[in-house]
């Protein structure tokens, strides 16, 4: 008698994690003797210079739901034609529909949540929108 159906997916995506890995795994051994390569050159021009002091980098990922600096102009756009505040949930959804994306795929649906969640943020530290109090759910609307 062969193996249950749900087995056999999971042992087929366990490899497929484990490949992953190995992967990544590939990938980190090989900027880390990058890393040794740049250490040793920063030491010859400079040898006082501890490179380990020297801060990484952060790494930004780009999604591909919204270009660079999208979705904070469709969220400015939204509000502005908006005849009432919206919550962050609201914008993501319209910031979603207007882009033409499916708003059905609820990974989809938190992703643009959340990225709409830190954009509005940064929009209230830089005075262009307001929060708006009152009831269970953050709202937003245009700062005057």
């Amino acid at each position: 008698m062969g193996e249950p159906v749900v087995l056999s997916g999971l042992k087929r995506k366990r490899a497929e994690i484990a490949g992953i890995i190995a992967y990544h795994k590939g990938q980190i051994r090989r900027q880390k003797a990058n890393l040794a390569h740049i250490d040793a050159a920063i030491k010859l021009w400079a040898p006082a210079t501890r490179p380990n002091r020297i801060p990484a980098k952060k790494v930004y990922v780009r999604n591909k739901c919204f270009k660079a600096g999208e979705l904070p102009r469709l969220c400015l756009e939204l509000l502005r034609d908006a005849p009432e505040p919206m919550t962050t949930a609201e914008l993501g959804n319209a910031a979603l529909a207007r882009k033409g994306l499916a708003t059905d795929n609820p990974h989809i649906v938190r992703f643009a949540a959340d990225r709409t969640s830190m954009v509005m943020a940064k929009l209230h530290k830089r005075g262009l929108v307001e929060r708006i109090e009152g009831g269970k759910v953050l709202r937003w609307g245009k700062a005057n």
